[in-house]
């Protein structure tokens, strides 16, 4: 009987732990629903445990050769003894409720200030509690009039702010077209019309519709430079995109024992400038390296780059031959002989 009692709390145990853990994990179960689940449970325990003591029963009827009968039919004090483990573990709110000390105060509302005197406004505010990461107090006193003071506008004599380049080369432009041959007759009609002939006037409007026009003309060149930019930004992102994969197709074909063209060990050697390990790169099967292919095909700029990049002179393939017993060119020939320490008549 122990041993069931104990099996089965191992196991209420681990129904309240899930319960705590994954429905209950934010807000503890209410009253009702934990008496609910409670209930619930001691039924389930119920049939359970009796369950275990018919199989006891019967096991121990087995062994003794006679049959023996529980004295209940029903496992009620083992049910009620999981119940009340179930009901202690589970995560629930406290019987009152939420605590008083849990829960928010309300905001203390300040008393109205006392009437003010005709013609000021000092305001003296009662401290307020603070709100995150306001002052404790704070305290607006100022003297106003009683009427709208007026608005003081500045005199002739204040200096205007320096334009900006642009805006003052186009004034200049404006300026030297108005009474220039450069004058644009239709610009200039409209203004004249605005000003109702007056001449003076429709110049003003003239600059003032110039002006305006050969900012918004500025803008539209300078969007369509930026336009521009973009575009040879992207292709130049997608011509490198195609060149690293070709690169990453030659090299793949390459260490795969592939013998690659002048062409392509051409793509390899510039590669390698932006990638130096690419010159420790070899055959698979004859162990050439890319200097071995640039001194077989006598392409002495790249085979000249590739021995700065920290290309070895000296290696070998599988046949014993290094990079200058493959070269045809006589001066390329040298230079790797003279890198690898050997004489010219080697």
């Amino acid at each position: 009987m122990l041993i069931d009692w104990l099996l089965t709390a191992l196991a209420t145990w681990g129904i309240a732990a899930l319960l705590n853990h994954t429905a209950f994990q934010r807000e503890p179960a209410s009253r009702a629903t934990a008496w609910m689940l409670t209930v619930g449970f001691f039924l389930v325990a119920l049939v359970v445990m009796t369950i275990l003591q018919i199989l006891r029963y019967q096991a121990l009827s087995a062994e003794l050769g006679h049959r023996v009968r529980p004295p209940q039919a029903l496992d009620f004090l083992g049910a009620f003894f999981c119940t009340n483990i179930f009901f202690a573990l589970l995560k629930k709110q406290p019987k009152g409720g939420t605590p008083a000390a849990d829960r928010p105060a309300a905001p203390a509302v300040p008393a109205a200030p006392p009437p003010l005197p005709s013609g000021r406004t000092d305001v003296a505010l009662p401290p307020v509690e603070p709100t995150g990461n306001a002052d404790a107090a704070f305290r607006v006193s100022s003297t106003l009039p009683a009427e709208k003071p007026a608005v003081s506008m500045p005199s002739s004599s204040t200096p205007s702010p320096a334009l900006p380049a642009i805006e003052e080369q186009a004034w200049a432009t404006a300026l030297a077209e108005v009474d220039g041959p450069d004058r644009r007759p239709g610009v200039w009609a409209k203004c004249f019309a605005l000003a109702n002939g007056v001449e003076a006037q429709a110049k003003a409007t003239y600059l003032k519709e110039r002006v305006a026009q050969l900012l918004e003309e500025h803008q539209q060149r300078e969007s369509e430079k930026r336009a521009q930019q973009a575009l040879e930004l992207a292709a130049q992102a997608q011509a490198m995109a195609v060149q690293q994969a070709e690169v990453a197709r030659i090299q793949s074909s390459y260490v795969a024992g592939k013998s690659p063209s002048e062409e392509e060990v051409m793509i390899l050697a510039v590669a390698a400038q932006r990638d130096p390990k690419m010159v420790r790169l070899w055959e698979r099967f004859r162990g050439e390296t890319l200097l071995h292919w640039a001194a077989r095909y006598g392409l002495a700029a790249e085979a000249r780059s590739l021995l700065a990049l920290g290309a070895d002179p000296c290696a070998a393939n599988s046949n014993g031959q290094q990079p200058y017993m493959l070269c045809t060119d006589r001066a390329l020939r040298s230079e790797l002989q003279r890198a690898a320490g050997r004489g010219e008549d080697a």
